[in-house]
């Protein structure tokens, strides 16, 4: 939730820093927007996998690591993406 936080402040910064850019706003609230949506399906995945770990705790840490390895691969993705769209937008004439 700390890295969350994080995430939004520095959001926010960006917006101030580049409120004459368009298309700017939409961007990091998709970005927040997805990182929401991550942080959901950990809180889920967390939920779910108490039930297996009183089954089987092994199974339940394995599954744990394997859906959080997941989560955060699909977050570094969404990052690459921002960032490589940031990065087209400075190259693009106009800007």
């Amino acid at each position: 939730m700390q890295k969350s936080g994080e995430l939004i402040k520095k959001s926010r910064e960006t917006i101030e820093k580049n409120r004459n850019r368009p298309g700017i706003d939409a961007e990091i609230t998709v970005s927040i927007e997805k990182s929401g949506e991550l942080m959901e399906k950990y809180a889920e995945t967390m939920q779910n996998a108490l039930g297996l770990y009183r089954k089987n705790p092994d199974a339940a840490v394995w599954r744990i690591e394997a859906e959080k390895w997941g989560i955060d691969r699909e977050k570094r993705r969404i990052d690459q993406e921002i960032r490589r769209n940031n990065r087209e937008k400075q190259k693009s004439p106009g800007n």
